[in-house]
């Protein structure tokens, strides 16, 4: 007897089986694609991040007529300082951008600090450790008012016991828990 399967269910496994066949092309001379795995060894994040963003501000350029001067972004993992890019291919000319990213807007802590949470048997394994289990610290961009260049900061927000890391009124006041990280 045929197990029943929802439309859902359905659908996911046709999108998979067609991600999987899509995988197994190869990119042909003349079809404008380079997969993400050339794209990785032959690029490096910068020449990666210029191109997506001469793209995006292409756009932006033809439907405001300016594009920003600062780009943020959230990327897991790891928040990353502020640096300077130029973005070029744009009709306007070269633009010089800081940008920089946030990490993901979770508890992030240092290797001690989870060697520690191991050490004290709070967590057999890095892969045992709960979220709860890390510090109340998250990782933001502070972008100060700019007429022509952008200031970006990376910065570090640690919440009190009582607080959710949603409270946006003491995290958007800049209490004096907001620290610079180096």
């Amino acid at each position: 007897m045929p197990a029943s399967l929802t439309n859902e269910e359905i659908d996911a496994i046709c999108a998979a089986k067609q991600n999987i066949s899509a995988a197994r092309r190869c990119p042909r001379e003349g079809d404008g694609t380079l997969s993400a795995a050339a794209k990785g060894a032959l690029l490096s994040p910068s020449q990666r991040l210029a191109t997506y963003l001469g793209t995006v501000f292409q756009g932006l350029a033809s439907s405001q007529g300016s594009v920003p001067r600062a780009y943020v972004y959230a990327h897991t993992h790891q928040a990353e300082p502020p640096k300077s890019i130029t973005v070029t291919g744009l009709a306007s000319g070269p633009v010089q951008v800081q940008y920089a990213n946030t990490g993901a807007f979770q508890r992030v802590a240092t290797k001690a600090q989870v060697e520690r949470i191991i050490a004290q048997k709070r967590a057999s394994s890095v892969m045992a450790i709960q979220p709860e289990q890390l510090p109340p610290c998250y990782s933001f961009i502070e972008v100060a008012p700019y007429a022509t260049t952008p200031a970006l900061k990376l910065m570090s927000w640690r919440a009190e016991s009582s607080e959710s890391p949603r409270d946006s009124r003491r995290l958007f006041g800049l209490s004096q828990t907001a620290t610079v990280v180096a």
